[in-house]
């Protein structure tokens, strides 16, 4: 497969691919490494209901996330197992506490912002964003403020690891010579990605101690118990299986770090990209400002009741979503040979769902590269493809975390759009890199001002 660092460059290679050949193209990764690429709502359809493992790129991430939700090869017992256990932390019960706790650090990121825009400062938004959400994870996951936003995302040590870990994982993708582990853990990539695999867990695993030591003492439990909030640590350390058994300090360190891989990452992309497009588009600005006033008026932050209100909104984050998904490809390993379109994509076989390019195809998106965010009402959705609109994939393995993503970007940025008004830097390339996540290469560089 052809590929190259070069911005948006890959993504605009697999659009003009479709126009080529279609929904689904046969791709190499050097000589010895065939991959499908799936570009279709249809083919998607096929590979996404059924309960295929993640592809072994997945597994490159193993001495990260263990066997988390997000790269559990097995669809059996196990994973079922987890993903009932884990269900509950993202019932809407649960979902409402985590509310205070975006509002509380969305206004930190407004004072900040407030700040830059009464010094006329140029801000380029992605960072502020990354650390901000990781701030929210990381107090959802492990009731722990990791101040990233004020101190900068060097400072604290599971967060500089997280960064080292994603970058070392891009890193290796592409070089097929690091692919065995054999080669990577001596690569120098390997040993500093197998270093901050260490920090992360012993952070994590310090976290889980003291918390297990704590639901252990009447005193602790009361202490927790009466807590507004319960986090993420919390719950699952709580959770049993039908047979009663727990989940043990390593799985549920595995699914915490997963928690926070995923959920900050994707969601600071999410919040850049939908800034960038409201800031380009006045016309929508307006609407989505007046639906703010008068969903959240003047209260100090939204609440969990405003979430669905906010309406016009949720339509322009599913649209930034559509042009700009967070997870701009879906990888997945064939259980056995698998009919699609009347082409066998045989057992193995490692296939990449794109819904960087499902998101663009004509069929079901018309003037698909313009955003309109009216196209997501319920009325304009009828008739559309179930798969053609894939962000947090689909079937079975679903993204499970998409309540709580969708409501930490409405909280966020009804509060950011409120307050402050954006416009991008002139002459700023915005380019799309080729990523695990899609993100700006060059970031995403505003001028700010204060709204009256």
């Amino acid at each position: 497969m052809h590929h190259t660092r070069k911005g948006a460059q890959n993504f605009k290679d697999h659009l003009v691919l479709t126009k080529k050949y279609g929904g689904m193209v046969r791709l190499w990764r050097g000589p010895l490494f065939p991959i499908i690429a799936i570009y279709g709502a249809e083919e998607a359809k096929a590979i996404l209901s059924h309960s295929h493992p993640k592809a072994t790129s997945y597994r490159w991430v193993d001495n990260w996330l263990g066997d988390g939700l997000l790269t559990a090869t097995t669809l059996g017992g196990l994973w079922k197992r987890k993903r009932r256990m884990i269900t509950p932390a993202f019932h809407f019960n649960i979902l409402k506490r985590y509310v205070p706790v975006f509002g509380e650090h969305a206004e930190l990121l407004v004072e900040k912002w407030t700040k830059e825009a009464e010094q006329n400062n140029i801000v380029n938004i992605v960072n502020d964003i990354t650390t901000s959400a990781l701030d929210i994870i990381g107090m959802c996951a492990f009731g722990y403020n990791f101040n990233a936003l004020e101190t900068g995302k060097d400072q604290h040590p599971y967060v500089k690891a997280i960064y080292s870990c994603t970058d070392r994982v891009y890193d290796r993708a592409f070089r097929p010579w690091l692919y065995p582990n054999s080669t990577f853990n001596r690569s120098a990539i390997g040993k500093e990605y197998l270093y901050s695999c260490k920090v992360i867990h012993d952070f994590a695993t310090s976290v889980i101690v003291e918390r297990r030591a704590l639901w252990a003492t009447e005193e602790g439990r009361a202490e927790l118990e009466s807590r507004k909030k319960l986090d993420f640590v919390d719950i699952l350390l709580t959770s049993t299986d039908e047979n009663g058994n727990e989940l043990t300090d390593q799985e549920i360190r595995d699914e915490c770090n997963t928690f926070i891989f995923e959920g900050h990452d994707t969601t600071s992309a999410a919040l850049g990209w939908t800034l960038y497009l409201i800031s380009t588009h006045p016309e929508v600005e307006e609407k989505v400002l007046a639906e703010i006033k008068e969903v959240i008026g003047d209260k100090r932050f939204p609440e969990y009741e405003d979430m669905s209100k906010l309406q016009y909104l949720g339509y322009c984050i599913k649209e930034g979503l559509r042009l700009y998904p967070s997870v701009p490809t879906i990888a997945r390993s064939m259980l056995e040979d698998t009919n699609v379109n009347g082409h066998i994509i045989p057992k193995g076989a490692d296939v990449y769902v794109h819904p960087f390019v499902i998101h663009r195809q004509e069929e079901n998106w018309e003037n698909p590269e313009e955003f309109i965010p009216e196209r997501h009402t319920a009325e304009n959705s009828k008739g559309r493809h179930a798969f053609a609109f894939v962000p947090f994939s689909a079937g079975p393995r679903n993204c499970i975390g998409q309540n709580f993503a969708t409501n930490e970007e409405k909280c966020v940025l009804a509060m950011i759009l409120r307050k402050i008004k954006m416009r991008p830097v002139e002459g700023h390339p915005v380019e799309m890199i080729p990523a695990i996540i899609c993100r700006a290469e060059q970031g995403i560089q505003m001028h700010f001002e204060l709204r009256e």
